[in-house]
């Protein structure tokens, strides 16, 4: 493990595996972090590819509309409701 530090002074622990091709972030959904975050402050100036998953795909797209110079973006499973239809849980029944 080892840090970055971005041109804002945010520190970024990383962990490096190889030395080919761009950077990838992994940008975790809620269950995977263990602090709130928002990334388009850090990762506004690092060219990298970024992909994020469930929350952490809006927090990734985020990033990049607000100027991020990430090369490419991946998105995986997005918390969005398309077209405002929801789809409802039936009801939990409780058998105690």
């Amino acid at each position: 493990m080892f840090e970055v530090v971005s041109s804002d002074g945010t520190v970024i622990a990383c962990e490096g595996h190889g030395d080919a091709g761009p950077t990838l972030v992994l940008v975790g959904g809620t269950w995977m972090t263990r602090a709130p975050h928002a990334p388009h402050a850090p990762l506004a100036s690092l060219p990298v590819l970024l992909f994020g998953m469930s929350s952490g795909a809006v927090l990734a797209l985020e990033a990049v509309a607000r100027g991020s110079a990430a090369l490419a973006l991946a998105l995986y499973e997005p918390p969005f409701v398309v077209g405002g239809a929801a789809r409802r849980c039936p009801p939990t029944t409780s058998t105690a």
